[in-house]
């Protein structure tokens, strides 16, 4: 009675799993109705547009100077990487700015808030949630190096 019940059970969750699924196999499903000669998918799921704005690039860059290997991590050789968040007005200036993340944490922190400040783009509309990210590394002759990742609205 046990193992009756337990199979009873078990063909009750294989039912409701596949309610709704469709035999990618028809012919051979319909004259064998057993689950194991089946092979079911899910349907597709719909996809429905949402009344979403559109994506919005960041302007063009007029002045974008890049921040200066802090000497004191130079010297003790840290590299690090800092991502930051912002805003840029409708004249082109940057506003509101964050640090996101850090690594390793206050050690490039100042010199990426400090040339932030004198950031600017092209004029045109407010845009909120700007990323940007820089890294601070050693070249291949152990110079210190600061990229920038173009900036991306997140």
């Amino acid at each position: 009675m046990k193992i009756i019940a337990q199979y009873f059970i078990l063909v009750t969750a294989a039912s409701i799993a596949l309610i709704g699924c469709t035999p990618m196999k028809s012919s051979s499903c319909q004259k064998t109705r057993a689950l194991d000669d089946c092979v079911y998918k899910s349907p597709s799921p719909t996809v429905q547009s949402a009344n979403l704005p559109p994506a919005v690039s960041p302007p063009p860059a007029i002045e974008q100077p890049i921040p200066p290997y802090p000497v004191e991590a130079a010297a003790l050789r840290l590299t690090g990487t800092i991502t930051v968040r912002y805003s840029i007005t409708a004249t082109g200036r940057v506003d509101n700015v964050q640090i996101v993340k850090a690594n390793p944490p206050a050690v490039f922190d100042r010199e990426v808030l400090i040339v932030m400040r004198k950031w600017r783009f092209e004029a045109g509309h407010p845009i909120d949630n700007v990323e940007s990210t820089f890294h601070f590394a050693l070249n291949d002759s152990n110079k210190p190096v600061t990229r920038l990742v173009p900036a991306r609205q997140v």
